[in-house]
């Protein structure tokens, strides 16, 4: 699945910025608007990156007193562009205008938004801006297919509304009931650290803040999107809650018994790594305890949640 390399594209994007804002240089600058080209092409849905960047950057300028440079800021765009371009370049060269033009409208036509559809079939019908076009008709198919009407079945419902508690309730069945006890660890270690005044290098500080506005914000996104097909839509943010909890997890382990407390923690991931085994070959079922019985997941959520057609072998013998 495609998630799993818009988390790799999420976390390009937060170290390169990362990097950028604590040493906003010429060569931090080249490489933020490279890598960020790179991580908008692993999948359309990173594009959501780009207004949480803007969030992070007035921060920085407003608690950190960032040192805030139009040209770098420009070189960043122009570079992001040039990435996306030179990408897409390859699908368009040999692609025949008319036939582009005409595909182009076909799938614009089903779109809500005039202007959209306006911008980029402009786009489309000039040779030398073609390459961007393209990657614009992708990102608004994709746009429109996440606010359009998906029908899925969750929690004993069919329906093409979706639902705030989807993705929540996933999220807790989902994930091991383990990982959600070293999570609880984390916040109560991130509290008492707070609590106590325990010096935190400001960069760590900063890279938390970074990490969990992300998580937070892409949540809100998911959570208020009709798109409820599938987990794996959180699969871009699963890496940097398991980041938050390590760190947390980092922080407990500097407070009192630090051999008794990695005992603990090797403990709990000795147990988390026997029970994934436990579901070779079928991992894409997993459900956890609270779920209920092994084999009832399906009457939870189903689609990509429990089967992707992966079984279609197993599926022939069966019948």
């Amino acid at each position: 699945t495609f998630d799993i390399s818009a988390a790799f594209g999420i976390l390009l994007i937060i170290i390169a910025f990362s990097n950028w804002l604590n040493k906003p240089n010429w060569l931090t600058t080249i490489s933020v608007g490279l890598l960020a080209g790179i991580a908008l092409l692993t999948k359309f849905s990173v594009i959501i990156m780009l207004p949480i960047v803007f969030i992070w950057v007035i921060a920085a300028i407003k608690y950190n007193k960032f040192e805030f440079s139009f040209a770098k800021a420009f070189a960043i765009i122009i570079l992001l562009i040039l990435t996306i371009y030179g990408a897409y370049w390859p699908l368009t060269r040999h692609y025949p205008i008319v036939k582009h033009i005409a595909d182009s409208e076909i799938v614009t036509n089903q779109w809500k938004s005039e202007a959209g559809r306006s911008v980029v079939m402009y786009l489309i019908k000039q040779p030398i801006s073609r390459p961007i076009g393209h990657y614009l008709l992708g990102l608004g198919s994709a746009s429109a297919r996440a606010i359009g009407m998906n029908t899925s079945y969750f929690m004993g419902n069919v329906s093409n509304l979706g639902s705030h508690l989807y993705f929540p309730i996933l999220y807790i069945l989902k994930e091991s009931l383990l990982l959600h006890l070293m999570t609880i660890i984390a916040v109560v270690a991130f509290t008492l650290s707070k609590y106590r005044k325990l010096k935190v290098a400001n960069i760590i500080q900063q890279q938390i803040l970074v990490i969990l506005s992300t998580i937070v914000l892409y949540s809100l996104v998911a959570i208020n999107s009709p798109l409820n097909i599938g987990y794996r839509h959180l699969l871009p943010i699963l890496p940097l809650i398991y980041i938050l909890v390590a760190i947390g997890l980092d922080r407990w382990l500097t407070i009192g018994s630090l051999l008794r407390k990695s005992m603990i923690i090797s403990i709990l991931m000795a147990i988390m790594i026997i029970e994934s085994l436990s579901y070779y070959p079928n991992f894409l079922v997993y459900y956890n305890q609270l779920a209920g019985v092994r084999g009832n997941g399906y009457k939870i959520a189903a689609d990509s949640n429990y089967d992707w057609g992966q079984d279609l072998r197993a599926l022939t013998k069966y019948v």
